[in-house]
């Protein structure tokens, strides 16, 4: 038996410290007030980012885009904005193949003039 029984803080095992993990980051998901999405990048035959697919959004990307949830969830970039290529592709696959976590400032082009600092991880 592993984990400190009298230790409630304690997680444990692996398996309770990795579940324990996920309730918390969906938790702040969930709640967080910027709106956030869960990209899937699609490449081409020589390694080129050409799209990706949105694989979940918060409640605050449905509000602050106007995009329900479930049109968003499973959609192409490229068809859901009608872009193509689909906005900051340039920037996710940089992220991506740099290990780059930002900031970066973007023009938000999708729903007003604002800019928007954004922080990604990898």
């Amino acid at each position: 038996m592993t984990g400190n029984q009298n230790n409630p803080k304690d997680p444990g095992t692996k398996a309770e410290a990795i579940k324990e993990s996920e309730l918390n980051f969906h938790s702040l998901f969930a709640a967080m007030t910027e709106g956030v999405a869960i990209h899937q990048m699609i490449y081409d035959g020589n390694g080129k980012a050409v799209d990706y697919i949105i694989r979940d959004v918060n409640p605050s990307f449905e509000k602050n885009l106007g995009i329900p949830a479930d049109k968003a969830k499973g959609a192409h970039g490229s068809k859901l904005f009608g872009l193509t290529p689909p906005p900051y592709i340039d920037i996710y696959e940089h992220v991506l193949k740099r290990k780059s976590q930002g900031p970066y400032r973007l023009s938000d082009n999708l729903s007003s003039d604002q800019g928007y600092i954004v922080m990604m991880h990898v």
